[in-house]
């Protein structure tokens, strides 16, 4: 895996961003949630790191929570054009 372009999509505005996953989030991934949960909760938090700046402050069962509630906001398709930026972290 040297990178997946995922394109994620907002179920409420339709709004599209595509995101690079690469094989340090697959290492974020690992060394931050712990347990293998699975090939696709992986790839969920993977793009979840790739599509918010703010998921990387998380850790273990939040990181899985967060990804979670992203994830009842955008749909998850694998394949895409080129990657947007992440999203603008929330502290800002």
């Amino acid at each position: 895996m040297a990178r997946e372009l995922v394109k994620l999509t907002n179920y409420e505005t339709g709004e599209e961003r595509t995101v690079a996953v690469t094989q340090g989030h697959m290492l974020a991934v690992v060394a931050k949630a712990g347990a293998h949960r699975g090939n696709f909760a992986n790839a969920l938090m993977m793009a979840y790191l790739a599509a918010d700046d703010d998921a990387w402050d998380l850790t273990g069962q939040d990181l899985v929570d967060g990804a979670a509630r992203f994830f009842t906001q955008w749909d998850y398709e694998e394949g895409a054009g080129e990657p947007d930026a992440p999203l603008a972290p929330k502290s800002e």
